[in-house]
């Protein structure tokens, strides 16, 4: 170090010494660079410790079918927005059973305001940029879908008692037709206009036969003994009966030229067996009827609630729900790559500022005395000349 002479004090002692600084600036460097390198190595360190997070978002908007046209309009309602809350919980319940909620976490928030649509924004933060977008484009697609499932539940358990009326009324109407039929295949062989008109001219035969005798046909009278036997076991529409019946009328044609033609036994027998036939003929046109009017009732029910099921449902289609995405997954908010080179710069800078104030507080805190202007400040004394430092062999 140099030597210094005092003088008087009229001397200035002021100057800018470029040797003295630099010399302080030499002896200072190596604390300001070890400062600053580890404020770097903590500032880097923190940063790696925290990796950049990237957010992507995505926007549905809920949509109603209203107006006879079927027109879109996007409008706010209790319903619409208890939907959405639905569609939210049911899409957090789904990823949280698969456990992709904890790895990849995202928010589903409704956006509702007087008058102005009703939206549904998905939003999801991941380390990955594309895990990212790719997740949010899943929950969308996903949230669509459960809206559909949640709307066809709900259709399903709306029509459901119409679907099981109809069926009931369907199964009536096949039971019905199926009774007709059945029916159908019993009727008589002769119209009732038919057998009135054999039973007025057996009536006259009678008549005419009255005031006649003639002798008994006994093939005639065998068989009328097992018509009344088979009556007594058969309707008078069994094959059987017919077959006597048939039987009979062939030995009445086939009776001796010389008999009055019918005994009057015979004759009133086959009297009884028609007004038998005539009233079995009116029945059966009662139970057509009656029949006729069952398949006509069913079918007016089928038809009636078929109406009320296609109302129904095409209440449920005017009146349906329907999400929309209205803004495709995509990366929100600033740059994380573009953050991460401001804070490294940032940091950068704070190391900078952070030798420099190192330096500045260790010569700021010097308390030896190092040049003139010390000498001076510290004891009030001027020197007058200085000597250099020759170093350690001439010192």
């Amino acid at each position: 170090m140099r030597r210094i002479f005092t003088a008087p004090s009229g001397l200035d002692v002021h100057m800018f010494e470029w040797g003295y600084w630099r010399w302080q600036i030499i002896r200072c460097l190596p604390l300001g660079i070890v400062s600053a390198l580890l404020l770097a190595a903590t500032g880097w360190s923190v940063l790696e410790a925290n990796p950049p997070k990237y957010t992507a978002s995505a926007r549905i908007v809920l949509e109603r079918n209203v107006g006879l046209g079927g027109t879109s309009k996007a409008q706010r309602t209790p319903e619409e927005v208890q939907h959405l809350q639905v569609v939210a919980h049911a899409l957090k319940a789904d990823f949280s059973a698969t456990q992709l909620s904890t790895d990849a976490p995202f928010d589903a928030n409704i956006e509702s305001s007087r008058d102005k649509p009703t939206y549904l924004t998905i939003q999801s933060t991941m380390p990955d940029a594309t895990a990212a977008v790719a997740l949010v484009q899943t929950l969308s697609l996903r949230a669509i879908e459960l809206s559909n499932g949640f709307q066809q539940q709900s259709t399903d358990l709306k029509v459901n008692k119409l679907r099981e009326s109809l069926r009931d009324a369907t199964a009536r109407l096949t039971t019905a037709e199926g009774d007709l039929r059945s029916h159908s295949n019993q009727a008589p062989d002769l119209r009732i206009e038919e057998l009135q008109d054999q039973e007025s001219r057996l009536r006259a035969t009678l008549r005419a036969a009255e005031s006649k005798s003639a002798p008994e046909n006994p093939e005639v009278a065998k068989l009328y003994g097992e018509l009344a036997t088979a009556r007594g076991l058969y309707s008078d529409l069994h094959p059987k009966v017919r077959l006597i019946k048939t039987r009979i009328d062939q030995a009445i044609k086939q009776s001796p030229a010389g008999q009055t033609g019918q005994d009057l036994r015979v004759v009133k027998q086959r009297i009884q067996d028609i007004d038998a036939q005539i009233v079995a003929g009116k029945d059966h046109q009662v139970t057509t009827g009656r029949l006729n009017a069952a398949v006509s009732s069913a079918k007016a029910r089928v038809e009636a609630t078929d109406d009320r099921l296609q109302a129904a449902m095409r209440a449920n289609e005017a009146n349906r729900i329907n999400l929309r995405v209205v803004k495709d997954a995509s990366l929100t908010g600033r740059n994380p790559a573009k953050v991460r080179v401001a804070l490294l710069a940032t940091i950068g800078l704070a190391a900078l500022l952070l030798a420099i104030g190192v330096a500045a507080l260790r010569i700021r805190f010097d308390a030896r005395l190092r040049r003139p202007r010390d000498l001076h400040d510290a004891l009030g004394l001027t020197p007058f000349a200085t000597l250099p430092d020759l170093g350690p062999s001439l010192g």
